[in-house]
């Protein structure tokens, strides 16, 4: 899946396939092509982060694309004056396109982000309690940790992640990763899980926890 990405470089090239067919420029076929892997971008990718990479890859290769293209047409087919204003023109056509994409699948990554790995800490920390051998693991920082935070847990803060290597040594332990309202534990969990740290979980955030809190 993670080579999927470079499906984002197809513009780069599409320009001249498409003049080798004897096409038209302003195409719905290439329209379609730089929204399908728009799409492909916001269900294939798993956070912001990468959907951001593999949308800036599809528009600079766009654009990319369509300036190769002009520079090619203007020195080996036609050097008319005329062509690198049309280039210019098509290139803003496409170049919008993939933003207006990009855009769009910027929304639709941050609803599905905040939705789809929506959980009730509550219940979470009950299902914690029957697991023998799990983590409470509270990401925010020492100040936050120590102003209150659910007893039992174990405080390393998102910046030092890393540091659960120290704490946590199998890599098999069962850990709930919460934080303030859960976009730092989703955070924690993506860089733990790519440590090895596959069954870390996040959980959400203390702002909805109904049960005791305990200060330092």
């Amino acid at each position: 899946m993670r080579y999927l990405k470079f499906l984002n470089l197809i513009p780069l090239i599409m320009f001249f396939i498409v003049d080798k067919l004897r096409g038209t420029l302003i195409s719905r076929y290439l329209l379609i092509i730089i929204v399908v892997l728009g799409v492909i971008n916001m269900l294939i990718e798993k956070g912001m982060k990468e959907y951001c990479i593999s949308s800036l890859m599809l528009v600079v290769s766009t654009a990319a694309g369509m300036i190769l293209y002009t520079y090619y047409y203007y020195y080996f087919v036609s050097a008319g004056p005329e062509t690198p204003i049309f280039g210019a023109a098509i290139m803003m056509v496409y170049g919008f396109i993939a933003l207006a994409v990009a855009a769009v699948g910027t929304f639709v990554v941050v609803i599905k982000d905040r939705y789809a790995g929506k959980t009730d800490i509550n219940e979470e920390v009950e299902n914690m309690k029957t697991i023998a051998g799990a983590v409470l693991l509270d990401v925010r920082n020492e100040d936050e940790f120590k102003e209150g935070h659910i007893p039992g847990s174990i405080n390393i803060p998102l910046g030092n992640i890393e540091d659960v290597e120290n704490k946590i040594s199998d890599q098999d332990t069962p850990v709930f990763v919460y934080c303030l309202r859960g976009t730092r534990s989703a955070q924690a969990v993506r860089k733990m899980k790519a440590m090895g740290y596959n069954n870390a979980k996040s959980i959400g955030g203390i702002a909805a926890y109904k049960g005791q809190i305990v200060q330092v």
